[in-house]
């Protein structure tokens, strides 16, 4: 379970994209405002909110400072390759996390499949908060979100992607659980990705400690 939540943003300028409106609506359906404020009724649902993205990972190493014996310089070695590895998550406020890893780039299809596995795991209505890349604007994409009455996708502002947790779940997976890994290839690399999720999925507290880095608290109301 995602944990319930009650419902009240308002991003300046941001309209829902829930399939059955979009950011240009004169009168954007779902039963919100077109300024991106969730009516009344709206407020009064309890759901399950998550926040989502996708990121990208090589085998290249991010290199960070560590700890060496003194007077020892440590060497880091990789491959120099980058084939890619792609992946897409989700982050609750009640400390959650989703995750799928892809082989090459993530498409209007990997995010319909993840949409429908984020629906499996709960019965309650879902908010979903992402970014305006253009495959989450995609006609299938808007089609799957017709057919789930249930779910229901608002787009964070244009430029604004600090104001994500799922963001600062990328950066703590890149730049501390990974950093300065340089792996064999890409078995490798999805293995040691998959032990560091495993590894953030065990500390709710630290997730939920990036919906507090995000500043959404002004901007969220949360009862769960």
């Amino acid at each position: 379970m995602f944990g319930a939540c009650s419902i009240s943003w308002a991003f300046p300028g941001n309209a829902p994209s829930d399939g059955r409106g979009s950011a240009t609506s004169a009168k954007p359906s779902g039963g919100c405002e077109p300024s991106g404020r969730p009516s009344k009724k709206c407020q009064q649902v309890r759901g399950s909110l998550l926040f989502l993205d996708e990121s990208g990972f090589s085998l290249t190493p991010y290199v960070a400072k560590t700890w060496s014996p003194r007077g020892i310089t440590p060497i880091l070695r990789h491959c120099f390759n980058w084939p890619k590895v792609s992946a897409i998550s989700a982050v609750s406020l009640a400390g959650r996390c989703y995750f799928r890893l892809h082989r090459g780039t993530i498409g209007s299809r990997r995010v319909i499949e993840f949409l429908g596995q984020l629906l499996r795991h709960t019965r309650r209505p879902l908010f979903v908060l992402w970014d305006g890349v253009q495959f989450h604007r995609a006609k299938a994409v808007e089609q799957f979100l017709a057919r789930h009455r249930r779910l229901h996708v608002f787009r964070f502002p244009p430029y604004c992607p600090e104001l994500n947790p799922d963001e600062y779940f990328w950066s703590h997976l890149k730049c501390r659980q990974l950093a300065n890994l340089g792996p064999a290839d890409v078995d490798q690399l999805e293995h040691e990705i998959r032990k560091a999720v495993r590894q953030v999925r065990r500390r709710p507290a630290l997730i939920r400690s990036f919906y507090r880095a995000s500043g959404l608290v002004r901007y969220l109301s949360k009862d769960h």
